[in-house]
């Protein structure tokens, strides 16, 4: 039914109908708002988790960054590109830094710092003293790459220490002072306990001791695995290198 007035243009008498499609239209604008911002917010919550994965991890790789553009989407990566660049170039920062070392205490105010290495990268050597600079002393110094234990006798004359390759362990024992003063390293004692293992227990009146599942008196590595798995018990000399069997100790 069409209506009208001398005042103004007729017009539809059923503007309910008209009114209904605004309305209807409005809240469909709202919902995709509202869906907008949902969307918005997720993809923020799933920016913040991977930052937080990022900065707590002990790596950061390519893989990762890759990862972190499909899920965010073209758009959302380029509002945040600057941040998530500075997130990895930190992380990666901080994971240079958290590389394990082992400390050795050779005065009251030095230590010897040793990087462990599982890969293939030089394992350094650093005098750190309270009261001079960080002082490099060389690297891969040892038999094998990667330095698992070092001990340094009470009275600072020797160093004892096992390095590993390939799971396989190698004592030695090198003069402390003569090497921190500037000379080249050089170990004095060494011992291969294949195909057994070797572990320092202590130092005790100037000798190491060692234990060992193996007979280290035999020279003849062959002829080791027959007894393989005893723990035996021993006592180095670090002046002469003489070893002989000791009464287990707790």
């Amino acid at each position: 039914m069409l209506g009208e007035s001398h005042d103004r243009p007729w017009r539809c008498a059923c503007s309910r109908i008209e009114q209904s499609a605004t309305l209807r239209t409005a809240f469909l604008s709202a919902k995709n708002a509202k869906n907008a911002k949902r969307a918005k917010a997720h993809r923020l919550d799933v920016l913040l988790a991977l930052l937080s994965f990022a900065f707590f991890a002990s790596f950061a790789d390519k893989s990762l960054f890759s990862i972190t553009c499909a899920r965010l989407g073209e758009r959302s990566l380029k509002t945040h590109k600057l941040i998530l660049l500075a997130v990895f170039a930190t992380t990666a920062a901080l994971a240079d830094e958290s590389e394990p070392v082992l400390r050795a205490e050779v005065s009251p105010r030095c230590a010897l710092e040793i990087d462990v290495r599982r890969d293939e990268r030089p394992a350094c050597w650093r005098l750190d003293c309270v009261d001079a600079p960080l002082r490099e002393l060389g690297c891969d110094l040892t038999e094998l790459h990667q330095v698992s234990s070092i001990t340094i006798a009470p009275d600072r004359q020797w160093m004892a220490l096992i390095s590993v390759g390939e799971g396989h362990p190698i004592l030695e024992i090198a003069p402390l002072s003569p090497w921190l003063a500037g000379k080249p390293y050089r170990a004095q004692c060494t011992i291969n306990p294949y195909p057994g293992t070797i572990n320092i227990d202590r130092w005790t009146n100037e000798q190491l001791r060692l234990r060992s599942d193996v007979d280290l008196q035999q020279t003849q590595a062959e002829l080791r695995v027959d007894d393989i798995g005893d723990e035996r018990q021993y006592l180095l000399d670090p002046a002469d290198c003489s070893l002989r069997g000791a009464a287990p100790v707790d």
